[in-house]
């Protein structure tokens, strides 16, 4: 949706497993949804010049 407006993504990703996420943020699927965002993020941006 943004792709064709963002230069540059700066992920604040802290954890990668599910486990931590829960011990440390009280998050279940914290690692799940880092992974699946970070692959999203690593798509080529469109230029739009």
């Amino acid at each position: 949706m943004l792709r064709e407006l963002i230069d540059i993504y700066m992920p604040d990703a802290k954890f990668f497993c599910n486990s931590a996420g829960e011990a440390f943020c009280r998050v279940g699927d914290y690692g799940s949804v880092t992974r699946k965002a970070l692959k999203e993020m690593y798509h080529p941006a469109v230029s739009i010049l």
